[in-house]
């Protein structure tokens, strides 16, 4: 069995088209995926530190997240 990673995106879930051999590979990733938004939201100025169109409440808004659902092979 292979699994999809699945991304919510404004609460809705989002089919990525990546598929992993094994439901690990796939959490791995949503795992770097989160830890990749996690980096860019640190690395941000805050709103009243600093005044700039991207700011750690501007990607806090834009982060997603993701879950690993089973997906069944389909013959061509």
């Amino acid at each position: 069995m292979k699994w999809m990673l699945v991304v919510l995106v404004f609460g809705t879930p989002m089919e990525t088209g990546l598929l992993y051999g094994s439901l690990d590979e796939c959490l791995k990733t949503e795992a770097t995926m989160r830890a990749e938004w996690d980096r860019v939201y640190t690395g941000m100025p805050k709103k009243s530190q600093e005044k700039s169109p991207v700011s750690q409440d501007y990607i806090k808004k834009q982060t997603t997240g993701g879950t690993c659902i089973p997906h069944a092979d389909k013959a061509p």
